[in-house]
Order: structure tokens, then sequence, then C-alpha cells
């Protein structure tokens, strides 16, 4: 869901969430969060544009915000016209002074944002979702990238499951998804099939079930094909834009140690080009409409050659 996203859409994503929350037993209330872009920094502007344009949300109010404090309150505070939402600022990809980021949101721009009492709360977060309410810094973890905060939004890799199928079929089958990554979506069967014998029933492919909260995200995996060994993975359309996609990737590629490491996206896939690009993966070539790109190196690589 967007800003733009009309009152009847809300409502039947909400009573979706809330059947399948009762068909697992889960009470208690579910929070649907707006989550705005808000880079810092004298290019913010430009550089909010180019997050949008990558992830297609152009074109879409009030999905981001930059300038100094005095712009963050109205779209934190009104954009959601169905009812009272909680707002989550987050920084862009490539904000370059988290630290700065969370000074401007705690110091300068939380106090000018109607209080909760109004119905509505503004929260911060890093790239990986982390809401500024509980803002302590942390040392080095996860493999020695930095975090803030107690990580309500929690990223995490398991071995992949039989059980996780079904909720990876759903995401394959999102419009939005299949339209982005230009993949024809299987039929139930064949993507069973298909997962069953030709990736978890696959000892070459190392393959790996994306959690946020312990809940299923989507998936990474890596396969050889001929010489090379390549790379993909495929997000549900609820955990994009959160920076859940560069977290998990960093985590993924200190397993999946084989260098060059390969992927082939699209070149109108510019979300998962930037991604990939951030990570350490360079242009290789081309082949037709997809890029190649190689990893030959990476931060944990560099880690594990200094200790």
């Amino acid at each position: 869901m967007f800003p733009d996203t009309p009152t009847p859409g809300v409502r039947r994503a909400r009573r979706l969430i809330d059947e399948g929350r009762a068909a697992t037993g889960r009470g208690g209330p579910h929070h649907v969060v707006v989550h705005l872009l808000d880079p810092t920094g004298a290019d913010a502007a430009a550089r909010l544009h180019a997050d949008l344009a990558a992830e297609g949300l152009d074109s879409v109010p009030d999905r981001g915000v930059a300038g100094d404090a005095g712009s963050v309150p109205r779209p934190c505070s009104g954009s959601w016209r169905p009812g009272p939402a909680p707002s989550c600022c987050q920084p862009a990809g490539d904000e370059p002074g988290p630290e700065g980021f969370v000074r401007f949101a705690v110091e300068e721009a939380r106090p000018r944002v109607p209080s909760a009492s109004a119905g509505r709360d503004c929260q911060w977060g890093l790239p990986h979702s982390i809401p500024m309410t509980e803002f302590e810094t942390k040392g080095p973890e996860m493999g020695g990238e930095s975090t803030w905060g107690a990580e309500p939004g929690a990223v995490g890799l398991r071995e992949a499951v039989d059980a996780d199928l079904e909720t990876f079929l759903a995401y394959e089958h999102d419009p939005e998804a299949v339209r982005r990554s230009r993949f024809p979506p299987r039929e139930r069967d064949a993507f069973l099939t298909h997962w069953r014998t030709r990736v978890l029933g696959n000892p070459d492919c190392l393959v790996r079930t994306v959690t946020v909260d312990g809940e299923v995200a989507g998936n990474i995996v890596s396969w050889s094909a001929g010489d090379r060994r390549f790379i993909g993975y495929w997000l549900g359309r609820a955990y994009w834009a959160r920076g859940i996609g560069s977290r998990a990737l960093g985590l993924f590629l200190r397993e999946e140690r084989t260098r060059p490491l390969y992927a082939d996206p699209f070149s109108s896939n510019t979300a998962s080009v930037r991604l990939l690009r951030r990570h350490g993966f360079e242009d290789a070539g081309t082949d037709g409409e997809q890029v190649l790109l190689a990893l030959r190196t990476s931060a944990a690589d560099e880690e594990d050659a200094v200790s």
C-alpha cells in the first residue's frame, strides 16, 4: 500500500491481514506503518527523486520528503485518509551520514510532528526500519555491521523449508513484482515441482529464507550454471524500499563465498541493479535486455583478509 492507495484498498488489505492473523491464532491489533523516505544533505532532493524513481514511486504523492525539519510534519501526520497510522521516516539507501540523520530526526524533526495523542505517531528508522523511539547506538554486530535501536524489524536468514513455498508462490504472483522482474510466474503445481526438485532438492543450490521478525519475507538462492555461480532473490512487496533486501544480501554473501559471483537482472529493474552494485557487483557485460554483474570481492572478504 502507498499513500495514494484508495480507502477501499486499505480496508481490504486490513481485512486480509486480520483474516490471516486469525487463522494463525494471533491476537491483538496489527499496526500499518507508513514509510516515508527522508534523505538529508545538500543533494537530498535529487537523491530522493532517484530512490523513488528506482522503486517506480516517483508519481506517488507524499512518499518522501527532502528539506529542513519543517517539511516533515505534513506527510507524516496526514498522508493516510482511512484513519490514523504511525509513520516511519527513513533515509535514502545511500544516506551519507546515518548518525547525522538520527540527530536530525530526533532533535529537529520529531518535536515538530503532532503527538501520538492526536491519533498518529512518527518514528524514524535506518535502512532496515529501526524506530527511533528506542534509539541507542550499539557496537558492531552481525559480522561487523553497525546497527541502531532494538531492531523490531530484525532481518535474518534461515534454511528454506517446504512450508515456505506457499508464501514464495504468493510473492512470485504479485503483479508489480512480475512487472519489475519480467519473470513470468509459474502455475502452482509447476512452481512447487520446480522448487522441490531443482532448488530445495538440489545440493548445489544454497537456499535461504529471508525473515523479518520471524516472518517469511522472501528468499535468496545461489546456483551453478556452466562455469559460473549465480545469485537471485525475491522479496514480498511489503518488504520493499525498507533496506531489507540490502541487509539480507549482505548476510547471504557471508555464506556464499564463491567469487566471482554473478547476477543478471533486467536493466529496467533499476532497484535490483542498484542493490547489487552497492554490495560490490560490477558490470561484466550484457545479454540482451539483461545486465550481467559480477562480484569479485565483498566487504566480508576484506574483513576476513584483515583478520
